[in-house]
């Protein structure tokens, strides 16, 4: 009887663990779909997120490259006055000596 009990018992036991392990790759799944899911919306929003970092960084560098080209265009223009400055100021020492050793 004792043994009857027991295979009985393990019989129970081994249904119980069946069926609750067939209910637990079914609910596994359901939980991956879900977490696929979630991934991919978060997937697509940080594709959002990136885009538009992306833009933001495009716009800031192009205002940079224009704020530089204004500034290199002030520099150039700036040393052309000055050596035109230097052009005249060597002119008339160039001339002054070639006076001096005429004399």
């Amino acid at each position: 009887m004792n043994t009857l009990k027991f295979i009985g018992s393990v019989a129970v036991l081994l249904a119980g663990t069946m069926f609750y392990s067939c209910s637990s790759s079914s609910e596994k799944v359901d939980q991956a779909q879900e977490e696929v899911k979630e991934a991919n919306q978060e997937l697509d929003q940080a594709k959002e997120d990136y885009a538009a970092e992306l833009e933001t960084y495009r716009k800031e560098t192009a205002d940079r490259i224009s704020a530089n080209e204004v500034r290199i265009a002030e520099l150039k223009a700036k040393a052309d006055a000055k050596n035109e400055k230097l052009d005249k100021d060597y002119q008339k020492k160039w001339l002054t000596w070639k006076i001096e050793t005429a004399n």
